[in-house]
């Protein structure tokens, strides 16, 4: 997945999402791929404040590949400027 990927989310993308633009897009990120059918799992999320990290699990022509893909939050919180003296 690509930085200038948009993916239509309220603050993040949920796994289902991610994993459409995987499958679309397998044959792209691993040409020996091209053609052929995906299967993907989602093997963990891990929620942050300001971000998601999705651990995918991509099998297609007998061989598998492990994914990591790192989404940040649309609104991140606005960090407080700090007080004066």
């Amino acid at each position: 997945m690509t930085a200038s990927t948009r993916v239509n989310r309220p603050r993040f993308a949920n796994p289902a999402d991610v994993t459409a633009i995987l499958a679309n897009r397998a044959g792209e990120y691993f040409p020996d791929w091209t053609g052929a059918t995906v299967q993907i799992e989602t093997v963990k999320v891990i929620e942050r404040p300001s971000s998601r990290l999705f651990h995918f699990r991509l099998q297609a022509a007998r061989v598998s590949r492990d994914v990591i893909v790192k989404l940040r939050a649309l609104d991140p919180p606005m960090a407080m400027p700090s007080e004066g003296p």
